[in-house]
């Protein structure tokens, strides 16, 4: 594909994803029907700049007027929403407001869930080919679930892509071990983190991007593919190298972090209750009213379920799975493949980060469908791979087959986006039986 088409391709594809999700934003009439966005705009409402001389002497205090109070979240996506309705005001004083306020979030997340598009389309191009890239991106554009949560401003959008450009800045820094590309790594792990703090899972990726190299330099010894002296050599450098990157790392995911969640430090102690307040309804769905629903809800299995059948589409769903599971079995038995190393390097980052992020959140008391978003985009690369790999199978029954899941899939993920997408071109039904 020459990079004419290549760039043609990707425009389409990200208008089509635009139009899916920035149409109909307005869903609930400005009725504030989604609780967690609720109160997220009642927060963000809630804080302002210093605008005395006593407020800003509370500024480094817990008694600050910029103190969310609320920690469920990060505070960067209530900063970046209170920052919006700012940048917004000078075209109309209403976008400041509870009223209008959140409508500019909700298009934060479209925009959010926009360049999670464009990122996959970029991890796919890097580790497999543009080709992979660009249906990766497509099959996620056309995704029913990633298409409703880009309506919300509840965080799961913006956390879906810092993690995904943390993931590929950790690529493109295993490719080049420079300062800049460690630095990117740490802004983006922080961003993640100011998000949401279940985006520590990260942490595996990141040691999958340094340990690959060790991972498979012991593994060509093993399989007696490299000399011992060289090898050696290879083990003496990796740990001051490990040590400087992986304190830059560190050092910057920390200090974006508080720079854009402050009040984590200075108002520790209700950052702390909140955490453990969450990370208890984690463990015991009898916690909240609202999480009664998840007792007795089986554990991976439960997630596993709403994936499939409302999230991706059946389609799509299955061979997501399917597409992982041969990914991971093919990635044991062939690591490392002479010439092959750089990319089965990048693949354990992504896969690392999936099993990880799926072990650690599957097997929580509650299961919001939205907990498992972050994973999304991984699954349409990988079903992307999948595809491309049965389709270029030389068997040709499975070549037939790959040819013919392909159309099911685009075709019944189009439909079902179209079909899903028309419920915001009417009234909810909520606002009418108000109005009833």
């Amino acid at each position: 594909m020459n990079k004419f088409l290549k760039s043609r391709a990707i425009i389409f594809i990200l208008l089509l994803g635009a139009i899916f999700r920035f149409y109909g934003l307005n869903w609930d009439q400005s009725s504030h029907l989604h609780p967690d966005e609720r109160m997220i705009t009642m927060v963000t409402t809630g804080i302002h700049l210093p605008q005395t001389a006593q407020e800003w002497s509370t500024l480094l205090t817990a008694q600050s007027p910029l103190n969310p109070k609320f920690f469920p979240y990060g505070s960067f996506p209530i900063y970046l929403l209170k920052f919006s309705g700012w940048l917004f005001s000078s075209l109309d004083p209403r976008w400041t407001q509870y009223d209008w306020i959140n409508l500019l979030g909700r298009g934060v997340s479209a925009a959010a869930d926009l360049g999670a598009i464009f990122l996959i389309y970029l991890l796919g191009k890097n580790i497999w080919s543009a080709r992979t890239g660009l249906w990766g991106a497509l099959l996620y554009s056309l995704s029913v679930f990633p298409i409703q949560a880009a309506h919300f401003y509840a965080v799961d959008s913006l956390l879906g892509f810092f993690i995904l450009a943390t993931l590929y800045r950790l690529i493109r820094f295993y490719e080049k071990p420079i300062f800049k590309n460690a630095l990117l790594v740490g802004i983006c792990f922080g961003l993640s983190l100011a998000t949401k703090v279940s985006a520590t899972v990260l942490l595996a990726a990141i040691g999958a991007a340094f340990l690959a190299d060790l991972f498979l330099i012991l593994l060509k010894k093993i399989r007696r593919v490299k000399p011992a002296p060289k090898i050696y050599q290879q083990l003496r450098l990796f740990f001051p190298h490990l040590l400087k990157f992986g304190t830059i790392i560190i050092f910057f995911s920390v200090l974006t972090f508080l720079i854009f969640e402050p009040y984590a430090l200075i108002d520790f102690p209700t950052f702390w209750r909140q955490t453990q307040e969450q990370q208890a309804m984690t463990k015991n769905a009898y916690v909240f009213p609202y999480t009664l629903q998840y007792v007795g809800t089986t554990p991976y299995l439960y997630h596993l379920k709403n994936l499939v059948l409302w999230g991706m589409g059946i389609p799509l769903g299955i061979i997501s799975i399917l597409a992982t599971a041969y990914l991971i079995v093919r990635l044991i038995i062939e690591v490392p493949k002479p010439g092959r190393e750089n990319q089965e390097a990048k693949i354990l980052i992504l896969v690392v980060f999936a099993i990880a992020y799926f072990l650690v959140v599957g097997r929580f008391a509650i299961k919001f469908m939205r907990y498992l978003l972050p994973l999304y985009p991984l699954l349409c690369l990988f079903s992307a791979w999948g595809l491309r790999s049965a389709i270029a199978s030389r068997k040709k029954i499975i070549s037939l087959a790959g040819k013919a899941c392909l159309i099911i899939v685009l075709t019944s993920g189009f439909l079902w986006a179209v079909s899903f997408t028309s419920i915001y071109s009417q009234p909810n039904t909520r606002v009418l039986a108000t109005e009833w």
